[in-house]
């Protein structure tokens, strides 16, 4: 069970002031084996300690650089699903799924940020 609200916790400071992530379904399950929310920067950081015992300052801006760009394209291909889940109509949509409209601003606001963020370090 993917949960994408509970994956954008990991962008929070991209978020939309006020997105309320458990009403998004961002709420973790027990033992789902999903790692707890953090910062992306200490995410990576953590990750690349746990495999190398240390973990460069460049490591982990190109492996967050990484998870960007890899979030970008992701939340892209998620927002057609959503806007096209938004369109059935209310009987038809997937059961135990959040309303798309819940969705959609955290990740329009998401992958706009980052789209910016990316567009300005090329420059």
């Amino acid at each position: 069970d993917f949960r994408v609200a509970q994956l954008l916790l990991f962008w929070r400071r991209y978020l939309p002031e006020g997105w309320d992530a458990a009403a998004a379904g961002g709420q973790p399950t027990p033992d789902d084996g999903a790692p707890e929310p953090c910062d992306i920067e200490a995410f990576v950081h953590s990750r690349l300690v746990a495999k190398q015992e240390a973990a460069s300052d460049s490591a982990v801006r190109a492996n967050v650089g990484l998870a960007n760009a890899a979030l970008v394209g992701f939340l892209l291909r998620q927002r057609e699903a959503l806007l096209a889940q938004e369109r059935l109509p209310a009987g038809e949509r997937p059961k135990g799924l959040p309303a798309p409209g819940l969705l959609l601003p955290a990740v329009d606001t998401v992958a706009l940020k980052l789209l910016l963020e990316t567009d300005e370090d090329d420059l």
